[in-house]
């Protein structure tokens, strides 16, 4: 059995490393979800801090040489909160739930494959709608930013950069919001997990938009920036060893 397993053979207990490994599989889910939040509150401030210099980028009229790496650094900062669960929520993949909250054949809130709903009033979006197809894990950005200009772009258009902006402000607040109610909520942890993924989902998608507005490729950004190194040690794996120093080099 497991437990036999973890008892040394020459002394018959278990030692202290092995009851910590022990612990650390037995309540990893719980852990994620009640402990302090410090660290995850601050990798979604960062994704909050690259949506504001993305805003004034935009605002400023930069180009792409700017706005490239900020909207790569919103995706490697949101993927770091998703490694932070393991990218397991309730047990699905990040690409699980984005795929069922916006399939790529069309809206999850109104079922047509051209947006014709209200963005302001909304039905609950149907997470088993029969535009979700089973290959989610095949999901792309690429294949996302599509789908979602797609089934999106006109309204979006109709709006203007500013208010897509803000959606995605208002997105990574409400993540951040949720992450600060995890550690006093009730509700059990598959259902916190499952409202973090949601929140991420529409930073993924927001970020998205908003690229597609500017005529700006997502995944290729994401590649440019961080495919083959870190940018700031340009190691791979990343071996940037003081938090001071990467500070400073952002």
């Amino acid at each position: 059995s497991r437990r036999q397993s973890m008892i040394d053979e020459r002394s018959g207990h278990i030692g202290l490393d092995g009851l910590a490994t022990h612990f650390a599989q037995l309540y990893v889910r719980r852990n994620r979800v009640y402990h302090d939040n410090g660290q995850l509150l601050k990798m979604l401030c960062h994704i909050l801090m690259e949506a504001e210099e993305l805003q004034d980028g935009i605002r400023k009229n930069k180009g792409p040489e700017v706005l490239t790496p900020i909207f790569a650094k919103i995706v490697g900062w949101t993927f770091a909160v998703v490694n932070y669960f393991g990218n397991s929520f309730a047990g699905q993949t990040i690409a699980h739930w984005v795929s069922h909250k916006y399939p790529l054949k069309g809206c999850a809130y109104c079922g047509q494959p051209q947006c014709r709903c209200d963005p302001a009033a909304r039905p609950p979006v149907d997470l088993n709608s029969l535009l979700v197809v089973e290959a989610e894990a095949a999901l792309s950005l690429y294949s996302l930013q599509h789908a979602l200009r797609r089934c999106y772009g006109a309204v979006n258009q109709t709006h203007g950069n500013e208010w897509i902006m803000g959606r995605l402000y208002a997105e990574i607040t409400e993540a951040i919001t949720h992450t600060m109610r995890m550690t006093v909520s009730d509700d059990r942890v598959d259902l916190i997990e499952r409202g973090l993924a949601l929140e991420l989902c529409d930073v993924f998608a927001w970020a998205c938009s908003m690229a597609s507005m500017i005529n700006l490729n997502v995944e290729q950004a994401t590649l440019d920036h961080y495919a083959k190194c870190c940018p700031e040690c340009f190691d791979m794996p990343c071996t940037c060893g003081h938090l001071a120093d990467i500070r400073e080099q952002q």
